[in-house]
């Protein structure tokens, strides 16, 4: 499994190192690198990712060799339209970098963090910027200890990190997922092709089973955690659901869908989607209805799930799922129709 950057940060703090991090906070028109992006100097001065190349970042990288010495943090502008003075690269507009010193003291909220990252569940640092050299990370792996958390989860759901104001002090919000999470519930063909065809396309995937023969990584080497839960019983909290979930209801049987849906429908996952026919979705309707569950809540509901494309096969199924997931995920999506 690929190597995150919360990991490599865990090892280098395990190892009583101090590093430099460099991060995209904030821009306007367009950049190389989008808010969010990050590159990590390391104590012996190797250099994981990066923040767009050019003069802008050989500058931050002289500095985060400062930085990671002294420990002041440090805030740089970097004007790349074509008649700025400093435009070596002509992009059409400004971004804006924060460089800061990571301590093996920060150690346990990275620890959190990959751990979040490896289940795959929700996640988000806050970084207070108000005092840019002294600048204050947190995590949060559920959305009810968030602070102001209307204004961070609507931050989440425009699709990528940012500035909001908290309280009066300037804050960078960096969800822990930027190309969304897919909850499979349900190991089967449907759930094998639109796990595999979802991860080539950038997202995470999680598998819930109530098999164990059907939620395991040798079924899906591809998915960043699978999970067998009898019944799917403690669904929500296990895959910890929030604005970055779409969760793919296709389990072998209708109460068992019905028990998925009935987990997620108050959550905060961006999309739910439910396989099978309008006369079964009906069915489970009313079932939910007589249990509490509204009309509103059933209007966010994708079922049948997926674009109308004439799908038949596990693969086609498959396509039309994800198609409709990559459209809500860059804001194409549509309502879903009864």
């Amino acid at each position: 499994m690929t190597v995150t950057l919360e990991q490599d940060i865990v090892l280098h703090l395990t190892q009583g190192a101090c590093l430099s991090l460099v991060t995209i906070i904030e821009r306007t028109g367009s950049t190389p690198r989008h808010p969010g992006a990050q590159m990590l100097i390391t104590q012996d001065r190797s250099v994981l990712g990066s923040v767009g190349g050019g003069r802008a970042e050989a500058e931050v990288l002289a500095a985060a060799l400062a930085v990671r010495q002294q420990g002041s943090a440090q805030r740089f502008h970097f004007d790349m339209r074509a008649l700025a003075p400093d435009a070596d690269t002509i992009c059409g507009g400004t971004v804006d970098m924060l460089v800061e010193r990571l301590t093996p003291q920060q150690l346990p909220l990275f620890q959190h963090a990959a751990e979040c990252r490896d289940k795959a569940a929700f996640g988000v640092w806050t970084v207070d910027i108000s005092d840019l050299s002294a600048p204050v990370r947190h995590f949060y792996s559920t959305p009810e200890t968030l602070p102001d958390a209307n204004l961070v989860l609507a931050q989440m759901r425009t699709g990528s990190a940012g500035c909001v104001d908290l309280h009066g002090r300037r804050t960078y919000v960096e969800p822990l997922f930027h190309q969304g999470v897919v909850v499979l519930c349900g190991g089967g063909h449907v759930s094998l092709a639109t796990g595999q065809l979802a991860h080539q396309v950038g997202f995470e995937v999680v598998v819930i089973d109530d098999r164990p023969e059907f939620a395991t990584p040798e079924r899906f080497p591809f998915a960043r955690a699978t999970h067998v839960l009898p019944n799917f019983e403690g669904l929500a909290k296990v895959c910890g659901i929030g604005p970055w979930h779409s969760i793919v209801i296709a389990t072998r049987g209708h109460s068992y869908d019905r028990e998925c849906l009935a987990q997620v429908l108050r959550t905060q996952a961006r999309y739910i989607g439910m396989i099978g026919s309008r006369r079964k979705r009906d069915g489970v309707y009313a079932f939910l209805g007589s249990k509490g569950f509204t009309e509103t809540e059933f209007s966010h509901i994708h079922s049948p799930i997926g674009l109308d494309i004439g799908a038949e096969t596990p693969e086609e199924i498959a396509v039309s799922i994800v198609a409709e997931l990559v459209a809500e995920r860059r804001g194409k999506g549509t309502a879903p129709c009864r």
